[in-house]
């Protein structure tokens, strides 16, 4: 199976609350000993811990893996905006401006409060879609129909993040 394949994740529990398992979904890449520590993407879905699902974004997870860096996807049960410090690390963020899941707002908080910190925290937004850059913005829950171009060129922009911080080399970069 390819990366990104949910046969390549492997699931662990990593906390429950009120009988409901959080897990986060690993995708490691290729290594051969000696190599040097891997750096590691993690990728939150906030609306996983009752509707989402950590499998959303295993295509996202599979591409950093392909890249030589861990993918790691979870559910997520609190707000990043909370989360946000001086040790926040650099965060990029592909966003559909049309979505009523996750509002813009909430994504400009969390920039608000990375940024405010001394982190950085880009943010792309994308007109005319909504959640996970669908064109379905009639159930944005479920039904998804990401913009083919649209969720391209966010996966580029974030190919480039990472190559630009250092967390991978342009040859490691593959489509």
């Amino acid at each position: 199976m390819g990366a990104g394949s949910p046969g390549n994740a492997e699931a662990f529990v990593y906390r429950e609350i009120s009988g409901q398992a959080l897990e986060i979904h690993v995708f490691l890449p290729e290594r051969t000993e000696g190599d040097p520590p891997a750096a590691a993407v993690l990728l939150f879905h906030g609306g996983g811990w009752f509707v989402g699902k950590p499998e959303w974004t295993y295509s996202e997870a599979g591409m950093f893996a392909s890249m030589g860096i861990v993918g790691r996807a979870e559910a997520s049960d609190c707000s990043p905006a909370d989360l946000a410090g001086a040790g926040t690390p650099p965060t990029c963020i592909i966003h559909g401006e049309l979505d009523t899941l996750t509002p813009l707002a909430g994504v400009e908080k969390y920039r608000c409060a990375v940024v405010g910190a001394g982190g950085t925290c880009l943010v792309h937004v994308y007109e005319g879609v909504g959640h996970l850059l669908t064109r379905n913005l009639e159930n944005q829950e479920n039904d998804f129909d990401p913009d083919p171009e649209k969720r391209a060129d966010g996966r580029e922009k974030l190919k480039l993040f990472l190559v630009s911080r250092g967390f991978a080399e342009q040859q490691q970069v593959v489509n």
